[in-house]
C-alpha cells in the first residue's frame, strides 16, 4: 500500500481555507488529475458522494468517491475506488496556526495488479505523489487569490 503525507502552510485563516476545500465546484480547478468532477456544489456531510474522471500516466480513469468523515473547520476524510480497481483514503486536517492554516493531507491507495499490469509500481507512485504534490501547490494559489484582503 501506498502512502503520501503533505504538511502545508496556508497563509489565510482557516475560515477561508475551510470555504475554499468544501466548494466543490473548485475541485476540477486545483486536483490536476481529474478532467471532470461532479457534483458541482458543496462537500458537506459523511455519505455524500462524487464521481470524476481523470489521467494518470496518460490513461482516462473513472474515480467514485464518498465523504467518510467530515467535521467543520477540522476534518474532511474521502474514501473510493477508480476504474482499474485501486482503493484509496484522502484525509485533510485543518487547524489554525497563527493568522493562518496548517493543513495535513495524507493519501493511502493500494496499487492493483490491472495497473501494474500497465506500469512499474515506482512510475505509478512517482505519478501519485507528483499529482498529490502540484495539487496542493495549486490548492494554495486557489486560497491565496481568494483571500480576504485586509482593510
Amino acid at each position: 500500500m501506498g502512502h503520501i503525507r503533505i504538511p502545508h502552510y496556508l497563509d489565510a485563516p482557516i475560515e477561508h481555507v475551510w470555504e475554499v476545500a468544501c466548494d466543490a465546484t473548485k475541485t476540477i480547478d486545483w486536483a490536476t488529475w481529474f478532467t471532470s468532477f461532479e457534483p458541482t456544489d458543496r462537500f458537506a456531510a459523511v455519505g455524500q458522494q462524487f464521481h470524476g474522471t481523470g489521467r494518470i500516466l496518460g490513461r482516462d480513469m473513472e474515480f467514485e468517491g464518498r465523504i467518510a468523515e467530515f467535521e467543520p473547520l477540522r476534518l474532511i476524510a474521502f474514501e473510493g475506488t477508480q476504474s482499474l480497481g485501486h482503493k484509496w483514503s484522502w484525509r485533510n486536517e485543518f487547524r489554525p496556526s497563527g493568522e493562518g492554516t496548517d493543513l495535513d493531507l495524507t493519501y493511502d491507495y493500494d496499487t492493483p495488479g490491472a495497473l501494474l499490469a500497465l506500469f512499474d509500481r515506482v512510475l505509478v507512485e512517482r505519478a501519485i505523489d507528483r499529482n498529490f504534490h502540484a495539487s496542493v501547490e495549486t490548492f494554495h494559489d486557489l486560497v491565496l487569490a481568494k483571500a480576504p484582503q485586509p482593510a
